[in-house]
């Protein structure tokens, strides 16, 4: 087994100072993005529009 195979093999993560901290993090995240909107804040988000969103002429 050569030493490329041997380093294939180890799971770096646990070693990972930075693990928990980003694992919180995504939790986090995570929970935010599930969270419910408000109808007001639903409002302003369609009030605000996409801007990447092509706009065509109107039809006549």
């Amino acid at each position: 087994m050569t030493l490329e195979e041997r380093f294939a093999q180890i799971d770096f993560s646990q070693f990972s100072k930075v693990k928990d901290s980003l694992l919180l993090r995504l939790k986090l995240r995570r929970r935010a993005i599930n969270e419910e909107m408000s109808l007001d804040e639903l409002d302003q988000v369609a009030a605000a529009g996409n801007p990447n969103i092509k706009k065509y002429p109107p039809r006549e």
